[in-house]
């Protein structure tokens, strides 16, 4: 095992690049020599723990173990160079860059590491397709499209094809059955409150960038409002901002400004946050907070540019799921809600339903 002392953040990451890089060759070409039969995950784990064993703070790692590619390996000792190295106060950022001569993208690795007696030693490594410092949105797209947001614009009706009612998803204790998950009881946990100092809210995949992000068209009143989650089954079946204490009486589509309610997830997530203060995200910020959450997953409050600014769930999964405002008798917000149609059932009209 490696163990050399790095005295330096930079030599760090060159002596784990070099000894990554080295253990995938030598797993590599006995693949290839061995005909490539099946291949040995059980010893490429036991490599790569012991590459983490030896540049890694103590129950930390690369998470490089469950995947493996012979065409191109995700850490390459002659193609990567240092782009940027800041230190502060025993802690260090170094951004390496990976530039293939073949036909992959260009990847870059944000390295996070901490000195211990004289030793740096690597905390996490996030791998993004961008530039770690790269803005996650322009301030001049967010300028061009949050005038356009509004605590007096129109309500949507909910698409013909659901019929959902936040008060019978939000039930405490209740004996539950579904097709998919058999029997589970409904528990209502109180998740802390979201801190919304703009009230241009947005409800996104932010496993990904935001090339294509919108906020909600509706704008709410800046505050820090109760956040609760429904868990049955094991999973989070349902996520809520409460504005009030009242309860709704009727339900809208949650729209953004070319939407009409339904959010779809690729990356096995869906966020509510304030998106109106979101200038000054970097990729390496949000990939930070997105896989430190992805570790323990559930329904967490993160941090995006305020702390708390956003609330992230699991859900169920891949998928599109239907965003709803709750209103009061007067047709003033109470709530924010997303179902994740698992207590539903279809009609004889193919509207879903809750149940």
């Amino acid at each position: 095992m490696d163990k050399r002392i790095a005295a330096s953040p930079e030599a760090r990451v060159k002596l784990f690049t070099e000894h990554w890089y080295k253990q995938w060759k030598t797993i590599s070409d006995n693949h290839q020599k061995n005909d490539k039969k099946d291949f040995d995950f059980e010893v490429w784990r036991e490599m790569v723990n012991e590459v983490d064993k030896s540049h890694f703070l103590e129950n930390c790692g690369s998470e490089t173990q469950g995947s493996f590619t012979h065409s191109q390996p995700r850490i390459h000792k002659d193609f990567t160079e240092i782009l940027d190295v800041k230190i502060k106060e025993g802690e260090a950022d170094v951004i390496t860059k990976t530039e293939y001569e073949t036909r992959y993208s260009d990847s870059f690795l944000f390295f996070k590491l901490k000195l211990i007696d004289n030793n740096w030693l690597i905390q996490s490594i996030d791998v993004h397709a961008n530039h770690p410092h790269t803005l996650m949105v322009s301030d001049q797209h967010q300028q061009e499209i949050f005038s356009k947001c509004s605590e007096s614009a129109p309500f949507l009706k909910v698409i013909d094809q659901l019929d959902l009612n936040e008060n019978i998803l939000f039930q405490h204790g209740r004996k539950v059955e579904t097709k998919r998950f058999g029997e589970g009881v409904t528990e209502i946990n109180t998740v802390g409150n979201l801190n919304l100092q703009t009230g241009v809210m947005s409800i996104l995949d932010i496993g990904y960038d935001f090339k294509d992000f919108e906020p909600l068209h509706i704008k709410v009143k800046p505050g820090q409002y109760k956040v609760e989650s429904l868990t049955a089954f094991g999973k989070s079946i349902g996520v809520r901002v409460l504005f009030s204490d009242e309860k709704a009486v009727k339900w809208y589509a949650a729209n953004t400004l070319n939407g009409y309610g339904i959010y779809t997830v690729d990356a096995g997530n869906l966020a509510i946050f304030d998106a109106g203060d979101l200038t000054k995200l970097t990729f390496a910020q949000k990939e930070y907070e997105f896989n430190k959450w992805s570790r323990v997953g559930g329904t967490q409050l993160i941090t995006l540019e305020n702390k708390n600014d956003c609330v992230i769930t699991d859900g169920d999964g891949d998928g599109s799921y239907p965003a709803l405002w709750g209103v009061n008798e007067n047709e003033e917000i109470v709530s924010l809600c997303i179902d994740f149609i698992i207590l539903v059932e279809e009609n004889e009209n193919e509207v879903l339903y809750s149940v």
